[in-house]
């Protein structure tokens, strides 16, 4: 908390605030955390880059949102070659000066949270504006019907390029709860993944129907204990039955970008 206020106030510092984005291209660290939190501080939007989207999809993200700053990190920098943005590099940027105190009131609940593109029906990336308050009544939709105690350890494994990564990274943190970030190689891993969700005592963990097929197989009583939430394609009847016989409990949600990660339940 201590490290996002000063971030906050140095991204203060280079534009950040209230109706202003800022770009962040991160690795699934707790920096990309950090920062994200930074942002939403100092009162401004995030735009979530993923640098494995094609370049020219990134080109237009960054044009339709015109960021006051972007902040990534020296090995990420030179795929973002074409972005002529001011840039924070995390790791290299100097903190010092920089109080770590809470900052005051900084945004209204209209005030823009963040910005994800879709590709709609013209298969261009639409930027779709979530404000402050949308995302507020989610996570706090989401803490009682998922019933979040600080008890919990919920695993996150969706990239920040899609919505339900904030549900990931938020809600837990909302609630007191841990959140466990698992890297990419992990995610790409069934055996790291059914792994990861043992050894960090996972009690709540989102996914979409593909990744559950490859950590599950025909067996998920790995899932013990594990509230699952499913959601982002269709959940096919096999796959719902694998995962009711292993999980706690399993939740099928669905919900479109512009209205704030999953409506129904």
């Amino acid at each position: 908390n201590r490290r996002a206020n000063a971030v906050a106030r140095l991204l203060a510092e280079r534009g950040a605030a209230p109706e202003r984005f800022v770009a962040v291209a991160l690795p699934r660290t707790a920096d990309l955390l950090v920062t994200l939190l930074a942002v939403q501080k100092a009162g401004a939007a995030y735009l979530p880059l993923d640098t494995n989207f094609p370049a020219d999809r990134i080109h237009r993200m960054i044009t339709d949102a015109r960021p006051a700053v972007l902040v990534t990190t020296g090995e990420l920098l030179p795929g973002l070659s074409d972005v002529s943005v001011p840039t924070v590099l995390v790791g290299e940027a100097d903190l010092t000066g920089y109080a770590d105190g809470d900052l005051g009131h900084r945004a209204e609940a209209t005030s823009a949270a963040y910005v994800l593109h879709t590709s709609g029906s013209t298969g261009t990336p639409k930027g779709v504006v979530v404000p402050r308050g949308a995302l507020d009544n989610f996570l706090r939709a989401m803490a009682d019907r998922c019933a979040v105690t600080p008890d919990d350890r919920l695993l996150a494994v969706t990239t920040i390029g899609f919505d339900i990564a904030g549900l990931e990274l938020y809600l837990p943190l909302a609630c007191g709860a841990h959140v466990v970030i698992a890297g990419p190689d992990t995610v790409r891993d069934p055996e790291a993944l059914r792994a990861a969700v043992t050894a960090h005592g996972i009690t709540l963990m989102q996914a979409t129907p593909t990744l559950w097929r490859a950590a599950t197989g025909r067996d998920a009583s790995f899932l013990s204990g594990v509230r699952v939430l499913v959601g982002g394609e269709a959940l096919p009847a096999d796959l719902a039955a694998t995962l009711t016989g292993g999980a706690q409990s399993v939740l099928n949600v669905y919900g479109p970008t512009e209205t704030t990660i999953w409506s129904t339940a």
